[in-house]
């Protein structure tokens, strides 16, 4: 993970993200990198250099589970049989909102520096 700069905050202001192991800091608030925000972005003549931010709170997510059972289980016994092994495969369905919008803010152009 490499250091953040907000791109709204004073020229020598110290970066907003510089950690990159869990149980990091941000605002006083605990963060965490995430794979799924992007770190490619663009803002002017500031190409694939800018990184995303979300910060809210996280209480405001609700995450459902669909269907009858919370976890499907399919035992595999076919598959590596030849090697005295069972294969578990399990699935489960869900689904990921908010029920406060307004509780969550973005930021799309954070320097990567």
């Amino acid at each position: 993970m490499q250091a953040l700069s907000a791109s709204c905050a004073a020229p020598n202001a110290p970066p907003a993200w510089t950690s990159s192991c869990l149980g990091a800091t941000c605002s006083a608030r605990p963060c965490a990198p995430l794979r799924h925000v992007p770190a490619d972005l663009d803002k002017g003549t500031s190409t694939g250099v800018c990184s995303a931010l979300v910060h809210g709170d996280y209480s405001r997510v609700l995450i459902p589970i669909w269907g009858p059972a919370a976890v499907d289980l399919l035992v595999d016994g076919y598959t590596r049989a030849k090697h005295g092994d069972v294969r578990l495969v399990a699935r489960m369905e869900l689904g990921v909102g908010v029920d406060q919008p307004a509780a969550f803010a973005v930021c799309r152009d954070l320097l990567t520096v």
